[in-house]
């Protein structure tokens, strides 16, 4: 449940930062896909029990970068 307050108050903030640099909804909207694809990307290796440990950290990295952040995650959690 605190993994999902966190992702949220980490989607807003990134949300502000974006409208404060002038970009779109659209682009908003592409980056809130992303992040929920890498969301699910990072649950879905944990399921499959890839050892990924699944804190406050991997969340925020997960939610800027999405995909390449589970990538990134996946690489340096060994």
């Amino acid at each position: 449940m605190i993994n999902i307050l966190i992702f949220s108050i980490t989607l807003l903030i990134y949300g502000i930062i974006l409208r404060i640099f002038g970009y779109s909804y659209k682009t908003f909207i592409l980056v809130v896909i992303n992040a929920i694809m890498g969301l699910i990307a990072l649950y879905v290796l944990k399921l499959i029990e890839i050892p990924i440990k699944i804190n406050w950290i991997s969340i925020i990295i997960t939610t800027f970068l999405g995909l390449p952040g589970v990538v990134i995650i996946t690489i340096f959690s060994n």
